[in-house]
């Protein structure tokens, strides 16, 4: 699997023999992730391609993992109803990069967390991964992420072989909410347009922080459920989606959206611009 994203994408691919060994032609040089599978048993390594050919590489090829860890909440929810733990879960493990092709990471079994908060997800293959967490409530938001001394949430989770420790998640209860109305340079209500919520320029690698919506009739928008930190609101006219998590798209319009600092139980009202 080519290692960029290319909507002309070419996969070379080839099977093994009885002995396990492979051979696949036709490669161009440049960066790539070599994928191996089987019906239970996925594994990734990067390569690097030149202009001549690549022998003798070991793949080991590891089972799916079990994961446990646990849930807490943090704080009391501005709506009045208190979250449950039931309502709590890892919602998907998102391979780093996420690449069309690419084996997703399980999983194969994922109930909803005992009322004690811990949880067990099954069928975990190993890479790196973003951890996509659901909690049940549009104002609460994922605090923290960590694995013993690791800080998932900006690291990644990595998985190499069975985890020896718990994955922690933690839930604030209450994140700012963000309401407001999006106008042209006359003044007037824009309906049908997107607005996007983008992270500090030293958090974007979180896709976790963006958020996106689009305005009501009246030209209205809101967020609920932000996490605490420095953002700027964005809409344009006409925008790809997912265009804004671009670092090469955002750079030429920083400073031309409205920045905004949200903390816990934080309630903004802004008037946004359009930009053409």
């Amino acid at each position: 699997m080519p290692r960029s994203r290319d909507p002309l994408v070419v996969i070379p691919e080839g099977q093994t023999d009885p002995n396990g060994n492979f051979d696949i032609a036709g490669v161009a040089p440049g960066a790539y992730f070599l994928v191996a599978t089987t019906v239970k048993v996925s594994v990734i390594t990067p390569v690097e391609v030149g202009n001549s050919s690549l022998q003798n590489i070991p793949i080991v090829a590891m089972p799916p993992v079990k994961l446990t860890g646990r849930f807490v909440i943090e704080g009391s929810s501005r709506s009045g109803t208190e979250l449950r733990m039931q309502d709590l879960r890892v919602d998907r493990l998102a391979r780093v990069p996420d690449l069309l092709g690419v084996p997703l990471g399980g999983l194969s079994y994922n109930p909803p967390a005992q009322p004690d908060g811990s949880f067990t997800l099954d069928g975990v293959s190993p890479g790196d991964f973003r951890v996509s967490v659901r909690t049940g409530s549009q104002d609460a938001y994922v605090k923290s992420i960590r694995m013993g001394n690791a800080d998932v949430l900006d690291a990644g989770l990595h998985i190499a072989g069975p985890p020896d420790g718990l994955l922690e998640v933690v839930i604030g209860a209450s994140g700012g909410r963000i309401s407001g109305k999006l106008v042209n340079a006359r003044g007037q209500s824009l309906s049908n347009r997107t607005v996007v919520l983008v992270p500090d320029a030293r958090l974007r690698h979180r896709t976790d922080l963006y958020k996106s919506v689009a305005t009501d009739t009246a030209g209205a928008f809101r967020f609920q459920g932000i996490p605490p930190g420095d953002y700027e609101l964005f809409a344009w006219e006409n925008v790809e989606t997912g265009a804004w998590q671009d670092p090469n798209f955002i750079r030429p319009y920083e400073g031309r959206g409205k920045k905004v600092l949200i903390n816990e139980n934080a309630d903004e009202n802004l008037e946004l611009t359009v930009i053409p």
